[in-house]
């Protein structure tokens, strides 16, 4: 680089865009040039204008829709994995909760059986309830 000014090379290497964009941008009448005659002719920018043009402009290029649909599409596969993944753990540990569940109710029910093995049997009604129940 000169104090003359950029080259066009120069010139799209820092504003992150190819040398014929910038000729372009010259022919277009977007970018002002000075015409350079002599053996390594060609044109000489001012670094200002350069930066004024593209300091907005976005640092990568354009993605195609094609592009954009790919990475959608991956970025959903991945959130589905996910998602299936959270499901089977989730299916495993319902499993798990039932035979929990299944297994308190065997020991539930043992519990009560000796429960009521253990207790006197009722008494038996006394001799005025058995009268009683005989009348009505």
């Amino acid at each position: 680089m000169s104090d003359d000014g950029l080259t066009v090379d120069q010139a799209a290497q820092l504003a992150g865009v190819s040398a014929k964009t910038i000729r372009r941008a010259i022919a277009k009448g977007d970018l002002i040039a000075v015409t350079v005659k002599g053996r390594h002719g060609g044109y000489r920018i001012p670094r200002e204008a350069v930066e004024a043009l593209y300091q907005n402009a976005p640092t990568t290029r354009p993605v195609s829709p094609v592009q954009e649909l790919a990475t959608e599409i991956a970025e959903l596969r991945g959130q589905l994995d996910r998602i299936t993944q959270q499901l089977d753990e989730s299916n495993r540990e319902a499993a798990q909760l039932r035979a929990e569940v299944h297994d308190s109710r065997a020991q539930l029910a043992q519990f009560q059986d000796h429960i009521l093995k253990a207790l006197p049997p009722p008494p038996r009604p006394g001799l005025f309830a058995r009268l009683r129940g005989k009348k009505g």
